[in-house]
């Protein structure tokens, strides 16, 4: 799974409300991927895709709040490898679909 770029974390989609602003995110992410989640956004929705894969769905200020964890998160944390993905994927939702205050 970590030979392709999107094995630890991928947007899978993107929900609107009714006013045409994101509302909730869902990701297949790691289980690795996952645990670095837990840890900034407990309250994370999650089930389980298979024994490598979950699927994550988060509310649009809890994908705020992992989207600036995961940018600030050192290279020498363990999580890094995790967190550059979470950048990475959430980048596209933030800067193209939303503007990030």
């Amino acid at each position: 799974m970590d030979n392709d770029v999107n094995a630890r974390c991928r947007v899978s989609s993107v929900a609107f409300d009714e006013g045409q602003e994101v509302s909730t995110v869902t990701m297949i992410v790691s289980t690795g991927t996952l645990e670095a989640i837990k840890a900034f956004v407990p309250e994370a929705t999650w089930t389980v895709r298979s024994e490598t894969e979950n699927e994550v769905t988060l509310l649009v200020q809890d994908m705020l709040t992992l989207f600036r964890h995961a940018g600030r998160t050192s290279g020498l944390d363990p999580r890094y490898p995790h967190t550059s993905q979470i950048y990475d994927s959430l980048t596209m939702v933030v800067y193209g679909l939303m503007e990030d205050d």
